[in-house]
């Protein structure tokens, strides 16, 4: 879905040879985060994951879900099958980075990945799901907070609320968190966070 971001504002298009001031608003594209798990947690091999925890029994640290934080957590302590959300901020060049167009097509995305899920699993690209693309203009233009605020508000409602998926009829009930958010330093640098 489409965001919009900020107060309306003219911009140049050109169009052929001829130059023209359009009313246009920066907007982000939003995939809702409910809609993804809701469709992972149709698959019984995920479930399966989710169910099985796979927490050290040795006391070696293999994982996040073996650290003290994961284990003291409020959520994450009391019941083992709470879906952990691990979601990640990067930005990426679209082009050649050391071409002309460089910075041009830049883009800030924020993906996820859960964290209940082993991790030599959750490491394959088809387990990791994008939340949210914008221009990297437009961050920094408006800021990483308007960008953000979807993915914090609908964390905020799953951790509050769960979510309720029907699978195969029945309704099931889900707790989820967040575990962590990741950032690359440079995605992490931009002055309105």
């Amino acid at each position: 879905m489409e965001v919009k971001v900020g107060p309306a504002h003219y911009s140049t298009k050109f169009s052929g040879n001829k130059r023209q001031k359009v009313l246009t608003t920066d907007t982000f594209q939003y995939i809702p985060i409910e809609e993804t798990l809701s469709q992972l947690l149709q698959m019984s091999d995920i479930r399966k994951e989710i169910e099985c925890f796979h927490g050290s029994k040795d006391n070696v640290l293999r994982d996040m879900c073996d650290g003290s934080i994961c284990k003291s957590h409020p959520q994450f302590s009391t019941d083992k099958n709470t879906i952990q959300i691990i979601g990640y901020f990067d930005e990426i060049e679209l082009c050649n980075p050391l071409g002309s167009s460089n910075k041009k097509h830049k883009l800030g995305c924020i993906f996820f990945s859960i964290g209940n899920l082993r991790p030599q699993f959750r490491s394959w690209l088809r387990c990791i799901f994008v939340v949210s693309m914008v221009s990297a203009v437009v961050i920094r233009k408006h800021g990483m907070n308007s960008f953000l605020q979807p993915f914090v508000d609908s964390m905020k409602m799953l951790s509050s609320e769960g979510l309720t998926v029907s699978i195969n009829g029945k309704n099931t009930h889900f707790k989820v968190g967040l575990l962590s958010m990741l950032a690359q330093s440079w995605g992490t640098c931009h002055r309105r966070i």
